[in-house]
């Protein structure tokens, strides 16, 4: 059975190698360099990052975006606040407070940044596909948050700058389609084996 160190790592995926200067010290570090030009690329890479991690808790984090303002001391399943957009310099809040599968289904990319317990995402991976035109927080997020659980905190602040030339401008509205039917055709089905999975562990067992 897998093992895992208290703690968090930040994820960053970067086509060149970077580091965040202002990264807490106590906050392991991945960044995976990897060329990608499409949501699909994105989506392999990121999958193949979060294998990666050994600490409890993870986030994923962009290079460009500020880093979050603050570090939970434990997550179960995902901990995250509203989302928030950076547009030229304005910070736009869209509230995720009243969060709902249909919302989701709907809006795969509503939760964008968060806390995640990574034995829980590293179970979920399991039943994903390995690649796909997907959103990977969209495709994560909806069995973590149902078989596990969310916490919300308006206090935490994970902003994403938005950038026209952004690869989830490029090819986000693809991607959001298809990150939708995949979960309207999936989702259910996908969240069964998650919990299924979720009591064999609480039981001891390995997968």
């Amino acid at each position: 059975m897998r093992t895992y160190k208290p703690g968090i790592t930040c994820v960053t995926l970067s086509k060149e190698p970077f580091k965040h200067t202002d990264l807490p010290a106590n906050v392991q570090y991945i960044n995976s360099v990897q060329t990608f030009q499409s949501i699909k690329d994105y989506y392999k890479y990121w999958i193949a990052a979060v294998q990666q991690v050994q600490t409890t808790v993870f986030f994923v984090q962009d290079y460009d975006d500020p880093l979050p303002n603050l570090y939970p001391d434990k997550v179960v399943g995902i901990y995250h606040g509203d989302y928030l957009e950076i547009d030229h310099g304005r910070k736009i809040r869209h509230s995720t407070e009243k969060y709902s599968k249909r919302n989701h289904m709907e809006v795969p990319s509503l939760i964008h940044k968060a806390f995640c317990n990574t034995k829980a995402v590293h179970a979920i991976l399991e039943h994903l596909p390995k690649e796909g035109n997907l959103l990977p927080e969209g495709a994560v997020y909806y069995p973590l948050i149902h078989c596990y659980g969310r916490v919300y905190d308006k206090s935490l602040e994970m902003a994403w700058v938005d950038h026209a030339a952004g690869l989830h401008h490029q090819g986000g509205s693809k991607a959001l389609i298809g990150t939708r039917n995949f979960l309207a055709r999936h989702g259910e089905v996908i969240c069964a084996r998650v919990a299924q999975d979720k009591e064999r562990l609480q039981n001891g067992y390995s997968l």
